[in-house]
């Protein structure tokens, strides 16, 4: 094929490809985050500024001096948040420890942060690209950026793949030693607003790719929208369950709500 002559479905691919839309309206990184802040359901926004719930997690094979543990989420504020594994014994420390690491990333389902609060501090730019992920078809997007300005951080650039309409689909962490850690996020929506129903997280386990997978389901609690179960699974790659490996249920429970409950475990004691 000669170079002075390529078919326009090729010059399409190529401008799709690398950004070239001239009729998408470039935005500011915070026009971005407005843009996507304003469909996603964020409790605090709503009113909520102290929580407690417990977790009833029945099932914990991985974790047998865990059996009588009582798990609780505790939330105070913007900075305030953690999750407290009590009634083990003193030898359990690092049990307690995986557990918290495990149940981690469930906080996001609970008190979830506004784009504005998680990239604050960050140097932002944005950048358009054309990707496929699963389940979609072919589409431009616009990946946010976050860049540190800590050169010792173990996370580098922090990044969020968002759609025209502002949904956030990928986030991406770029590490310091130039390997990207991604989770995929389904979007649920209920009564006008979003919210983050799945998060497929890619984990390396022994160079071995495996995925997270954690799941929720809503419901309406004192009048906030609010995680009710959860579930958490683990997969290789052919998305069979991995040996040794349990998949966990987690029922939210005993919410206590704008009580003072979350505050007073904060407190300093005297």
């Amino acid at each position: 094929m000669s170079s002075r002559c390529v078919p326009f479905f090729v010059l399409l691919l190529l401008v799709l490809s690398t950004g070239w839309v001239v009729a998408r309206e470039r935005q500011t990184p915070e026009q971005l985050m407005k843009l996507s802040d304003t469909l996603y359901y964020y409790p605090a926004a709503r009113g909520l500024k102290d929580l407690v719930v417990d977790l009833d997690m029945r099932e914990l094979p991985m974790f047998p001096a865990a059996k009588d543990a009582h798990i609780s989420f505790i939330f105070a504020g913007e900075g305030q948040q953690r999750f407290e594994v009590a009634n083990l014994p003193a030898t359990a420390d690092q049990t307690r420890k995986e557990l918290v690491n495990l149940l981690e990333p469930l906080s996001n389902f609970i008190t979830p942060r506004p784009s504005a609060s998680a990239f604050s501090g960050l140097t932002l730019t944005t950048l358009h690209v054309w990707r496929q992920l699963p389940g979609l078809p072919a589409m431009d997007f616009t990946l946010l950026i976050g860049a540190t300005k800590d050169t010792n951080a173990p996370v580098k650039e922090y990044r969020v793949l968002l759609d025209r309409q502002g949904l956030a689909h990928q986030v991406e962490n770029v590490m310091k030693d130039g390997s990207v850690i991604s989770a995929r996020i389904e979007n649920h929506q209920d009564a006008g607003a979003w919210h983050i129903a799945r998060v497929t997280t890619r984990m390396m386990s022994a160079d071995t790719p495996q995925w997270r997978i954690d799941s929720v389901e809503y419901g309406t609690v004192n009048g906030f929208t609010l995680p009710l179960k959860a579930t958490i699974q683990f997969r290789n790659s052919f998305n069979q369950p991995i040996k040794g490996v349990n998949d966990l249920s987690v029922i939210f429970t005993n919410y206590r709500i704008n009580s003072g409950a979350g505050a007073a475990l904060f407190a300093p004691a005297k």
